[in-house]
């Protein structure tokens, strides 16, 4: 079942339910306004952080979400999700590769070439566009004196690495008596899904059910979405994920004409 969360604000009260994201690009928006999201204080720095590029491109390849914050530390963000988010190691190398890129870069070409770059692409609906980093800075209301604005250009020594890590665990699968795995998850059933299309379509599919509070059951095939229906005890099964060459090669989910169940 996804959490809950109770909000209270003046006297209105919201009732949040979790839900996975559906793709990394849908998680890049969502943590890009706000960037509040990202915990600065956690890693040492004051106050929020200020956006200045996503997706940038870079001699190594592309940062998805890059931040400054006031003292002038650079903040890169690489998302994982699905069948990618445990690994870790492949993403740490990838943020350590963009930071080599970006170490070499002068003040005057960080902002040239990254913070104008995404200050042309995302500029706020009916406000002028901001023209470079000063200006997104004075945007931001960081109000900075002039020897922090001096300290914020000549950044460059005592820094400091952190890498964070969310992962979440895939259910636990049953074993058989000669140690073969023999139940399917969610994770495993997307990493074998060769087509990119229908592997995104699959994950919308079941982060849907975890918004509509349908069941996910796995099984050795694949997985069977159920619902709740008051004239039963049981959950009727109402669609399947089928796993399979078969199966994968139609690109379909399997959906119920009766009460049968999964198999």
């Amino acid at each position: 079942m996804p959490r809950r969360v109770v909000a209270h604000r003046s006297s209105e009260t919201f009732d949040l339910v979790e839900v996975p994201v559906p793709n990394e690009h849908h998680l890049q928006e969502v943590v890009r306004a706000p960037p509040q999201l990202i915990p600065a204080e956690d890693l040492g720095l004051d106050g929020d952080l200020l956006v200045v590029g996503r997706e940038t491109t870079l001699a190594s390849a592309a940062i998805d979400l890059l931040c400054l914050a006031r003292s002038g530390d650079l903040v890169l963000v690489e998302f994982k999700t699905g069948p990618q988010n445990p690994d870790f190691r492949h993403a740490l190398a990838q943020v350590v590769d963009y930071g080599s890129d970006l170490w070499r870069l002068s003040y005057e070409d960080f902002d040239r070439g990254v913070v104008q770059r995404y200050l042309s692409r995302y500029q706020v609906a009916g406000e002028a566009p901001l023209a470079d980093l000063d200006e997104a800075i004075s945007h931001a209301g960081w109000n900075l004196s002039d020897d922090e604005r001096k300290a914020l250009r000549s950044r460059g020594l005592d820094l400091t690495a952190h890498a964070a890590q969310v992962v979440a665990a895939p259910p636990p699968r049953a074993v058989t008596p000669s140690g073969s795995s023999t139940q399917s998850n969610e994770t495993g059933f997307l990493a074998a899904i060769p087509e990119d299309g229908y592997r995104d379509g699959m994950a919308d599919i079941f982060a849907a059910c975890a918004t509509l509070d349908l069941a996910v059951q796995w099984q050795s095939k694949g997985a069977s979405i159920r619902i709740q229906t008051p004239d039963c005890a049981e959950p009727l099964s109402i669609g399947w994920g089928l796993s399979g060459r078969r199966h994968m090669e139609r690109g379909q989910v399997s959906h119920a004409r009766s009460r049968s169940r999964f198999p």
